[in-house]
């Protein structure tokens, strides 16, 4: 169920709070692992998203409210998808420009048709990628399974990539949303399965017994499992149908999986919210597939 408050009695502000609830375990452990730093960054995402609300209302001759709670649940999670070692200023930049740029401004088109938050950390990556972690390569792509030891390490060590990638906090999340009905596992499934299988036939010896690790090794790196959890499920720029839901997350995997393994350099690299931007541009045409097919 994509849009819950549709068919049952849950509100925006309802929905809203589950969100904010279910970011509690990434910003959590994000300021645990990372301290001061972390916090600080998440920070000025949620200062940066909520001045721009803020502004927004005023210029409009509104008085600022934050009843749908959309402006500080894209501050935060665009904090959490910012590298340990981002400038705060940055971080209040990228807040910002995702909730006035992507978001606000886009309301003004009808629909909000690209996930702000994706949108805001390209447009960080492509113009400040070169201030951010220089690490995050060897994160996503050097690791081969024979340098993996999984175990509740993995689980619980965010990567150089984004702040709230430890995986077991945003599998809590996930939990949480499911749980309460406010996703479903749709588009988390297809984007992770598309991503992990592909990686697994084309990046490695399919029928090597270290196959499957490398594969989810690679489903653990970056921000792919932050990505398809957390942000490609945001009901404004994804499918409503199931079907189209299943279609948008296979794509948002098969790009994601192109961006980082057929060459893509730089900023392209990581790949995650490049792949989650290209396929809300298709949502229109997704939506109407799925429709015809119901038919």
């Amino acid at each position: 169920m994509n849009r819950p408050y549709i068919r049952t009695r849950a509100t925006v502000t309802t929905i809203g709070i589950d969100l904010l609830i279910a970011l509690v375990p990434a910003v959590a452990w994000a300021v645990f692992s990372r301290g001061a730093g972390a916090a600080g960054i998440i920070a000025a995402s949620l200062a940066g998203a909520c001045a721009a609300d803020a502004v927004f209302d005023l210029c409009r001759k509104k008085l600022p409210g934050f009843e749908l709670l959309c402006a500080p649940l894209i501050g935060i999670v665009t904090g959490l998808c910012l590298p340990h070692d981002a400038p705060v200023w940055l971080a209040a930049s990228a807040g910002l420009a995702a909730e006035l740029i992507f978001g606000r401004l886009a309301d003004l088109t009808g629909r909000r048709f690209i996930n702000p938050t994706a949108a805001a950390i390209c447009l960080v990556l492509l113009i400040f990628g070169g201030m951010l972690s220089k690490d995050q390569n060897a994160v996503i792509a050097g690791l081969g399974p024979k340098h993996l030891d999984f175990g509740v390490q993995t689980l619980i060590t965010p990567n150089n990539a984004a702040l709230g990638t430890a995986p077991a906090a945003v599998l809590i999340g996930l939990a949480y949303l499911l749980i309460r009905r406010v996703i479903s596992i749709h588009i988390p499934l297809a984007f992770m399965l598309t991503f992990g299988v592909l990686t697994m036939l084309f990046t490695s010896n399919p029928t090597d017994a270290d196959a499957p690790v490398f594969a989810l090794s690679q489903m653990l790196s970056g921000t792919v499992l932050l990505g398809a959890v957390l942000v490609a499920p945001m009901y404004a720029s994804s499918p409503a149908s199931a079907g189209g839901r299943l279609l948008f997350g296979i794509g948002c995997g098969a790009l994601t999986f192109l961006f980082r393994h057929m060459g893509a350099t730089g900023a392209l690299s990581e790949g995650t919210m490049f792949a989650i931007v290209c396929m809300n541009i298709f949502v229109p045409l997704i939506e109407r597939v799925a429709y015809r097919r119901k038919k």
